[in-house]
């Protein structure tokens, strides 16, 4: 696939790359209306994490990761793509990705990052002010080529980063500080010509940032972590499980039904199943299952 950015009309042109994306990743997330904002320094386009609520978005507080699309004014035919952290609940969901437990979603992170050629990877202090909410600064405390950044040295750095936003002091070029604020930025400029390319640079980039988001909402908290052991025993110690069943996403999930009772359930009925990791439990129909194996 390919795209042509006209930039006769920046504003129309964001909104129909949106649908191009979501077209691209399949994404039903991405087929809401586009948040567009457009100030005095430029114009962007935002795409917000694919598990993001409603009141995530109304707060503006996302625990997950975004992808934003900027342009600056005065226009040039060049695209700023953001894939970014950038409030204390995403911050916070970043720091909990380099716990023991999340190693292998940790891995994962870092395959997607070095896969990213001409991206920089960084680790900011964003501080917003009192008197003018609008008005921020970002400070790099980091700045590494994405292909070659490593897992030591982002945590060593990030927790110079936190240790910045939690400084007391209150006061920062004679301006009244508000809050600082943590933020993660994996960025690249793109020419809008790349769009226009079969199989263009841009399409696989996007394809790797979301397959990546897909993996998110697995990060465990501590507070995930102790709640997930408590659902388990709880669930083992009433439920006998006969089976493991698979949904259309290949999602594996224990079952009660033997693989015989499972078999002779109509279509459309409902079977309640549990999540193989946090044995959560969720219902769907017969015809959305298949079996994975007897246990």
């Amino acid at each position: 696939m390919s795209y042509r950015f006209e930039m006769s009309n920046v504003k129309d042109s964001l909104t129909q790359l949106f649908r191009y994306v979501s077209e691209t990743t399949d994404e039903n997330a991405w087929k809401i209306d586009p948040i567009i904002s457009d100030l005095p320094t430029g114009t962007s386009i935002k795409f917000p994490h694919p598990s993001a609520t409603v009141k995530d978005l109304g707060a503006k507080c996302e625990p997950f990761s975004s992808i934003c699309i900027h342009l600056s004014k005065p226009y040039v035919p060049q695209l700023s793509v953001d894939f970014s952290y950038d409030n204390k609940k995403a911050a916070l969901r970043f720091s909990d990705m380099f716990q023991e437990w999340n190693k292998n979603i940790c891995n994962d992170f870092f395959t997607m990052v070095q896969k990213l050629d001409g991206f920089s990877f960084k680790l900011q202090v964003k501080t917003t002010f009192k008197k003018k909410s609008s008005e921020k600064k970002q400070e790099d405390i980091f700045v590494a080529p994405a292909c070659s950044v490593s897992c030591d040295d982002v945590i060593e750095n990030f927790k110079k980063v936190t240790d910045l936003c939690s400084n007391t002091e209150m006061m920062e070029d004679d301006k009244a500080v508000k809050c600082r604020v943590p933020c993660i930025l994996i960025c690249r400029d793109f020419s809008i010509d790349d769009l226009a390319l079969e199989n263009s640079p841009f399409d696989e980039m996007i394809a790797i940032l979301h397959k990546f988001m897909l993996l998110e909402p697995k990060i465990l908290s501590e507070k995930d972590l102790k709640k997930t052991v408590k659902v388990q025993k709880k669930v083992s110690s009433k439920e006998k499980f006969n089976t493991i069943l698979s949904n259309r996403a290949d999602e594996q999930f224990y079952c009660r039904l033997t693989n015989a009772e499972f078999e002779r359930q109509p279509e459309n009925l409902g079977i309640q199943v549990w999540n193989q990791e946090s044995y959560e439990m969720k219902k769907y129909i017969k015809a959305a299952l298949k079996l994975v194996k007897e246990i």
